[in-house]
């Protein structure tokens, strides 16, 4: 019997996985293209229709049934060479770890069609799928609110960083201007002092001397204006300096938000929140708390933080590694925590060298991330999710 005949097609699945193997393990592009090639019309539907359709044409053989199987033994074939023959335990042990990584959609497949495979093991592995769609479904409303929460976000940094910028321009018109006046008041002076030189070499001196008198008044005043407007140049300069290290902060913060915007909107899936919206309601899609602890990043981003952290089941608590790290503040933290998160990009080094040393002394669970991107906190959480048992 040769590796398909020992395997299940399409049509012969159990057809509570016809759902779960057509959305997961086919694309949307790739959906169309098996439409379109059965002669199907597909420009008047919608995306929710054209699943509807192939999971529907798995109840029997037929042009669209075979076009998936043959789709799916192309798309996963070096997989099945693997795997497709397997005993139930072994499929069950690479099932966990596909599920941890988030890489199920080839496994999903040969579990669906393995004739190896009790029903108390098909039945799990639907389970999984399952509740693994609910953290899915959570993680993605949550995207859509903190997407809409940085736009918002990001408008009032750029409102401010013209705010900024044109505050910044007036300065540097300001300071041309003042160096101008300087310019102008260093030549009063030196007219003055020609003045003087001219009277000096004049007739009847006790007049000469009088208004030589006078005209040095006027210079020292001219001097004391001609420093006080040097006090104000060096003044602006210092302003000017301190405005350009703000917008070169809020530059770096807002370019940030940009990623974390499009890294949220490249994660968010329409089509897949309405089909997980109908699982919103399972009573058993909360997962046991777990307590997480995060040393640096930015705290522009705290909030988001902390939502991901509690929507994915777990307590949340915060420590700024920037403003200091001593042992003692530190060490009852990580003791009430489980898992520490430390991103090395906005953190201190002493914070970072602590972490570590406090972590493997009281034997804590602890990831060192590149970044503190929320794309990088949100894979480890999913990570942790995926860890924590499932309650069936």
């Amino acid at each position: 019997m040769d590796e398909l005949a020992a395997r299940k097609s399409y049509w012969q699945i159990d057809p509570v996985l016809n759902c779960p193997v057509v959305g997961t393990c086919l694309t949307l592009t790739e959906q169309k293209k098996i439409l379109k090639k059965s002669g199907a019309d597909i420009s008047s539907l919608t995306d929710h229709q054209i699943h509807r359709a192939l999971v529907q044409s798995g109840n029997e053989e037929g042009a669209i049934s075979r076009r998936i199987q043959r789709m799916l033994e192309s798309k996963y074939k070096t997989l099945i060479a693997e795997l497709g023959d397997c005993d139930e335990e072994t499929f069950l042990t690479e099932w966990q770890k596909g599920l941890r990584r988030g890489e199920i959609g080839g496994l999903l497949w040969i579990g669906a069609s393995s004739r190896h495979l009790s029903s108390t093991a098909v039945n799990r592995v639907f389970g999984d799928y399952h509740m693994h769609t609910h953290g899915q479904g959570i993680i993605i409303r949550k995207q859509l609110q903190q997407m809409d929460n940085l736009k918002r976000k990001n408008k009032r940094l750029t409102d401010s960083l013209k705010q900024v910028r044109a505050e910044k321009q007036q300065t540097a018109q300001a300071l041309q201007t003042i160096k101008r006046e300087k310019t102008n008041l260093t030549q009063e002076v030196s007219t003055l002092h020609k003045k003087i030189e001219a009277l000096q070499n004049r007739p009847k001196r006790k007049h000469l001397q009088q208004a030589n008198s006078a005209l040095e008044d006027q210079i020292r005043l001219l001097e004391n204006k001609l420093r006080t407007q040097e006090e104000t140049v060096a003044t602006l300069r210092e302003e000017n300096g301190r405005l350009a290290t703000i917008v070169a902060e809020q530059d770096k913060i807002n370019q940030r938000l940009r990623a974390e915007f499009n890294w949220l909107r490249q994660q968010t899936n329409p089509s897949t929140a309405e089909e997980n919206a109908a699982c919103a309601i399972c009573p058993q899609r909360d997962s046991c708390p777990y307590r997480v602890l995060i040393v640096g990043g930015l705290n522009t981003l705290r909030p988001y933080y902390q939502s991901l952290v509690e929507d994915s089941g777990g307590e949340f608590k915060h420590f700024d590694g920037r403003q200091g790290s001593s042992e003692r503040a530190l060490r009852p933290m990580i003791g009430w925590a489980d898992i520490i998160l430390c991103p090395i990009d906005f953190n201190s080094h002493n914070a970072t060298l602590t972490v570590k040393k406090l972590c493997k002394k009281m034997q804590k669970p602890y990831h060192m991330l590149p970044n503190s991107s929320m794309s990088h906190i949100s894979q480890v959480l999913s990570d942790v999710s995926a860890d924590m048992p499932v309650t069936m």
